[in-house]
């Protein structure tokens, strides 16, 4: 499984520039966020399963308020798929495992 934590020091190296070669998924968290913390494990198990075809990358939101502002995020959950450098999808909210593997397919894909 591919799951890194990334924050404003290495967001673009992790995140940015990693997606010109593969997906990277970000979720933008909180320890707080109940939905959150049930949302981390299907997403983890989404990425585990397309056993290293997409990145995911956890970013806790109350850590890094500057990438939370430049992404636009207003609600957490909140889930980017990133190719190339740019958003390509993204959902806010928790969802079903088989709306996250869907969503996974999609970008992975």
């Amino acid at each position: 499984m591919t799951v890194i934590d990334v924050g404003e020091g290495d967001f673009q190296v992790e995140v940015l520039d990693r997606s010109a070669d593969l997906p990277v998924v970000v979720d933008f968290w909180a320890q707080w966020c109940a939905p959150c913390r049930a949302l981390g494990p299907v997403l983890e198990s989404a990425a585990d399963a397309r056993d290293g075809e997409v990145v995911l990358a956890k970013c806790d939101g109350d850590a890094n308020p500057n990438l939370v502002r430049y992404f636009g995020v207003h609600g957490i959950p909140a889930v980017k798929a990133f190719r190339d450098g740019v958003v390509v999808a993204e959902f806010v909210g928790a969802r079903t495992p088989a709306e996250v593997a869907s969503f996974f397919d999609e970008i992975a894909g």
